[in-house]
């Protein structure tokens, strides 16, 4: 794992960018929670502070400092839920399992 001297100055400032229109866009999303309506769920959300934004991007999302593009997909990047067992389905070393419609 890199060591935060590792990254140049502008990968930096990239960050702090990026860092600083997440929180606008949160501070926004707390102020009106309805803009979730157009996130759907597992989605990114890539904010921009409105004075940054590019003419030739097209924004799903205009809050009142940024404007973001939603990703619904996640970009692949997402990880499948992860599956949940109760312990009585939790299979039993040396135990055939079978099925409550099978059983005797």
């Amino acid at each position: 794992m890199g060591q935060l001297s590792d990254i140049s100055r502008e990968q930096q400032a990239r960050i702090d960018r990026e860092l600083d229109a997440f929180f606008a866009f949160t501070e926004d999303v707390f102020a009106d929670p309805s803009i979730l309506d157009q996130v759907p769920d597992g989605a990114d959300v890539q904010a921009v502070r409105i004075a940054e934004r590019k003419p030739e991007r097209q924004y799903d999302i205009e809050t009142p400092n940024t404007v973001a593009i939603v990703t619904p997909t996640g970009r692949g990047r997402q990880k499948p839920a992860r599956q949940m067992t109760s312990p009585s389905t939790t299979p039993v070393k040396g135990h055939k399992r079978t099925s409550r419609h099978n059983r005797p």
